[in-house]
């Protein structure tokens, strides 16, 4: 930057003098490259590799308590030391000469030295856990005071993320195009991407994103008054969206240019503009760890201890793989989660489908069992008169359209009957009046005669097949012949597999039902029969197949008033391999997570709210629930946790990684380890 100074007399008579020599002016933040931590027995030192291509580095900050207190330092490193045995969530930020602060970036890991548990005579696994959690060897205590800390804040992730907004020093030039097409007939608006921008926006603190207000929505962005406002923008192209993880504050429209063209129908705006703006960024300030450790739920044996948030000392190794503990169940059970064949890199099982049966939607596909067995081998036409087909003048699509159709119960599928007499193709606008006289009215809409599908259209007979002159096209209106579950009861049946509980079986028998300890013990032996719920409780709708309705779960309620339940309410969804306190209908006692576990672990069911120091963290890797959302209209949908860790719904047949978890049974005892990476817990069975 040059210095200038600008001198006006009462005349108004003004002189500008600047000075020749430059001054470099440092508005950049330093960046910290990466991370590490190194620990030697209570002790934990974290080293951080930074650069600041200004002013230069001037001093480092450290946290062992997730930023509660940092401890100031002229050194990359440096090393916590007499640490008890605990959770911690480190961080650090750097400062540069001119004062500018990177983001906080943190780290987690875990303390537990001088094998406290058998020190302190805790020598069952379930015990352990709780007792080192609470400080204490009496048991009854340590799940008192469990209980006393409460309920997590479940509308935050843990550990929480807080953000603060910071404009780059320097501004950035690009350009902003768009066709803008109008009818040429009474030159209204046919079609018009507007250009987005406010003068005012909020910031999200917990999210990091930008959200404009009271936004200007309009195809003229040279006409914005940018000598009297201040006007900020989601994207570089001016995109029809007002939220966003990025926000751009305009200072001028540099050039503008606009090209006019035309053809029969349309006339086309072409408008360009070259725009000089500042990026404005979210930045990591601060984490709040608070959170973090074990809580207690009911769940349907009881009290039940759970773990969220950077959790790093809850690692169990059994038979050949990792285990991450989930919790303590009611009765003493130990609820896990697969973790991988290494305990230091997390990696999966497969890729699957939570159901492959992808030629047809159905509430019943959401179950961990299904039934289709019971479906209609009649098909039924909905009575909904709301649904249309847009046909237009200039479509030279050809159409098949039948008298009748053909049902296959075996494949749930319908085709067009093609017989002699029977049907009729051309382009709509052609051959309507002789479609609806000669009552051809079943169709897919398909320029395939052959069409197979569990989904057809019977086009209505009577006036709602409008010509809408003014759009030039024809509006049919037509019901939709389907099959599928007529009932909630046979909806719920649990009779067949689910694509992804065919394969948790036969990662089971591979893995768990023929294999031995080291001691010759069956690894199955050591496994309760504990319930895993796909709960299909309903929280709105019928829970059976009608195409164009919808069906939410139990679940999609929870998730949505962040109100999590480790109780399954139906004993039909309360899937077990004895009948004596479940379904009875699991062949072996594996499953997978549920989404209200998830909840509970510190994630949030945003993306927005991407948690990697939960727990449950899967190196990049999505893994699926055997929790249902919904059926809604022609898609089925289940929970599944993404790959940066947020509870998210997914189609039933969308490919996401296959955690099991199972559950040890309550006299698992501890032989060694203290459940760190580097030391997890083995294990054996008690009496």
């Amino acid at each position: 930057q040059r210095i200038c100074v600008k001198a006006t007399d009462v005349k108004d008579n003004t002189i500008t003098t600047c000075s020749t020599e430059k001054y470099l002016v440092d508005g950049e933040d330093p960046i910290i490259k990466n991370v590490t931590l190194t620990k030697e027995g209570n002790s934990i030192t974290i080293n951080a590799e930074a650069e600041d291509k200004q002013s230069g580095l001037s001093m480092y900050y450290f946290s062992k308590d997730s930023g509660k207190t940092y401890i100031a330092s002229l050194n990359p490193n440096y090393t916590f030391t007499a640490l008890e045995n605990d959770d911690y969530l480190l961080t650090v930020y750097v400062e540069d000469v001119a004062g500018n602060k990177s983001a906080v970036t943190a780290k987690t890991d875990t303390v537990r030295s001088g094998a406290w548990c058998s020190k302190n005579g805790l020598t069952k696994l379930g015990d352990c856990l709780i007792g080192q959690e609470a400080r204490t060897a009496d048991l009854s205590l340590a799940k008192a005071r469990i209980k006393e800390k409460g309920k997590p804040n479940l509308n935050n992730m843990a550990p929480a993320t807080s953000y603060v907004e910071r404009e780059n020093a320097k501004s950035t030039t690009f350009t902003a195009k768009a066709t803008i097409t109008n009818y040429l007939v009474d030159d209204t608006y046919y079609s018009r991407p507007s250009f987005l921008y406010s003068t005012k926006y909020t910031f999200n603190k917990k999210t990091g994103r930008f959200t404009l207000n009271n936004y200007h929505n309009q195809v003229d962005l040279e006409t914005a008054d940018l000598k009297n406002n201040i006007y900020y923008t989601c994207s570089t192209n001016f995109g029809s969206w007002s939220d966003c993880s990025k926000l751009y504050r305009i200072v001028s429209l540099d050039d503008y240019t606009q090209n006019i063209r035309t053809d029969e129908k349309f006339k086309y705006y072409d408008k360009t503009y070259t725009v000089t703006a500042y990026e404005i960024n979210p930045k990591i300030d601060e984490y709040d760890n608070t959170d973090t450790g074990m809580y207690s739920s009911v769940d349907d044996y009881g009290d039940s201890f759970y773990y969220r948030g950077a959790v790093k000392g809850n690692i169990v190794k059994f038979g050949d793989f990792y285990w991450k503990v989930i919790r303590v169940n009611g009765d003493g059970t130990i609820r896990m989660i697969y973790y991988g064949i290494d305990s230091n890199t997390p990696n999966t099982i497969l890729t699957t489908a939570f159901n492959n049966y992808n030629n047809h939607a159905d509430p019943t596909y959401l179950g961990f069992k299904y039934n289709d067995t019971e479906f209609s081998t009649t098909p039924f036409i909905t009575v909904t008169n709301g649904s249309y087909s847009d046909q237009y003048d200039t479509n030279n699509n050809i159409y098949h359209f039948s008298k009748g159709y053909n049902y296959n119960p075996t494949t749930k599928s319908f085709t067009l009957d093609t017989s002699e007499g029977n049907y009729i193709s051309g382009k709509w606008r052609e051959i309507r009046e002789e479609a609806l006289n000669g009552e051809y009215f079943y169709t897919f809409f398909s320029s395939n005669i052959n069409s197979n599908s569990y989904l057809m259209y019977k086009i209505y007979e009577d006036s709602y097949n409008e010509f809408k002159s003014g759009n030039n096209y024809y509006r049919i209106r037509y019901r939709y012949v389907s099959n599928g579950s007529t009932t909630y009861e046979n909806a719920t049946k649990n009779i067949k597999k689910s694509t992804v509980l065919t394969k948790l079986d036969t990662w089971y028998s591979e893995n768990i039902n023929t294999r031995q300890d080291s001691n010759n013990k069956d690894l199955s032996s050591y496994l309760a029969d504990s319930i895993f719920c796909n709960d299909r409780s309903l929280s709105s709708g019928n829970g059976y197949w009608t195409y164009d309705t919808y069906s939410y779960y139990g679940p999609q309620s929870r998730m949505s008033s962040k109100a999590p339940s480790l109780v399954c309410k139906q004993n039909n969804d309360k899937f077990t391999v004895s009948n004596s306190n479940g379904n009875g209908d699991l062949e072996n006692p594996i499953g997978l997570i549920t989404a209200d576990e998830a909840l509970l672990s510190g994630l949030y069911n945003s993306s927005y709210y991407n948690n990697k120091f939960s727990y449950l963290y899967w190196n990049n890797n999505s893994f699926l629930t055997m929790s249902p959302y919904g059926s809604i209209t022609s898609s089925d949908y289940v929970y599944g946790i993404s790959s940066s860790n947020y509870v998210t719904n997914i189609g039933k047949t969308t490919n996401y990684g296959m955690r099991p978890v199972i559950n040890l049974k309550a006299n698992t005892k501890i032989l060694s380890g203290e459940g760190t990476e580097d030391s997890p817990f083995e294990i054996t069975l008690g009496n």
